[in-house]
């Protein structure tokens, strides 16, 4: 089941970096249009059961996401056995109508024991625990070290490691999540998790029938404008004090 906090409020096809990290790319488009489709505010919802559904065949759900249809019905199937989404055949336009409506099956987020409680906090991050077993290098040869292109060890790493190998293997992506690293470290300029949120658009554009389709992606990945993170606010020295005992600068009362 998914918690709710994993679905922002009114999500189209944007999605959050946990939900991906939790269920897979196309999946996570998929069940985030499910979510929105199948509330009260849409006029074509309905109530069944005292729960509120989205009557929706393959080719509807690919049209407003930008998926094939054979994507779709894969992340549906992944998600019906996951337990993350329902799917009943309500026949809501007569004896005939085939189509099956969904709504998502939501339920409590607990993070797992083991998980690392140092690992950056907010509903945009990976519930799952950290693995602690050596890395195994990619087709590439690539290390972690390597994937780090000369930045220092980010507090960050392993959370984005952890999220990268569900993304690559769920969304069969041609390269490995040890050299998607370091596109993430160098789009992130030293934040591999700032990194991995920046890439996740396009990890949804298709490749299709590319000779190469690894060498398509690097191109991809490789045109990807760096993201600088926000620097701290500057710390005031006090060298200003005030009569009074505030500082003249920042405020504070010393």
């Amino acid at each position: 089941m998914i918690h709710p906090d994993l679905l922002g409020p009114g999500d189209f096809v944007t999605v959050r970096a946990a939900l991906v990290a939790e269920v897979g790319l196309v999946e996570a488009v998929v069940l985030a249009r499910v979510a929105y489709r199948s509330t009260p505010e849409y006029r074509s919802a309905y109530l069944e059961d005292g729960a509120w559904w989205w009557r929706a065949p393959h080719d509807t759900i690919a049209e407003e996401t930008g998926l094939s249809v054979k994507q779709v019905r894969r992340a549906l199937d992944s998600l019906r056995a996951d337990g993350h989404l329902v799917a009943e055949k309500h026949q809501r336009e007569g004896t005939y109508d085939r189509a099956l409506s969904y709504r998502v099956a939501f339920g409590p987020m607990h993070p797992p024991s083991g998980a690392d409680v140092h690992a950056p906090s907010g509903a945009d991050v990976p519930m799952r625990p950290v693995k602690t077993s050596p890395p195994t290098p990619p087709r590439g040869g690539r290390t972690v070290v390597e994937s780090r292109k000369g930045y220092a060890k980010h507090s960050h790493e392993e959370n984005a490691i952890s999220a990268l190998r569900r993304v690559a293997a769920r969304s069969n992506l041609p390269l490995g999540h040890l050299e998607l690293l370091g596109y993430a470290y160098e789009i992130g300029v030293g934040d591999p998790w700032l990194g991995y949120e920046t890439m996740l658009p396009t990890f949804l554009k298709p490749i299709g029938d590319a000779r190469d389709p690894g060498a398509v992606l690097r191109h991809r990945l490789g045109a990807i404008e760096p993201v600088y993170p926000e620097p701290a606010p500057p710390t005031c020295e006090h060298r200003r004090v005030e009569p009074s005992g505030y500082c003249a600068d920042c405020g504070d009362r010393l």
